[in-house]
């Protein structure tokens, strides 16, 4: 979570600005990427999180990306 808080932000800014705006319209899909990319993060950081392959890394990070879309759209 806190490494999440700490460069999800950073890598969701880079790749919507990288993609010239397009990842901030797909906020979705770059909030699963993002996701997919620090839970392998936390894999190579610790031994509590095993994840075999970036594709289950995707799996997960679009869980964790459905359900914080849902929540963002249920706040509001």
């Amino acid at each position: 979570g806190l490494l999440n808080w700490a460069i999800g932000w950073l890598l969701f800014a880079v790749i919507g600005i990288g993609t010239l705006g397009i990842g901030f319209l797909l906020a979705f899909a770059t909030r699963w990427v993002v996701n997919a990319i620090v839970l392998k993060m936390v894999d190579g950081l610790t031994d509590r999180l095993s994840i075999d392959g970036f594709g289950w890394a995707l799996a997960a990070g679009a869980c964790m990306s459905g359900v914080g879309t849902a929540a963002q759209y249920l706040l509001k």
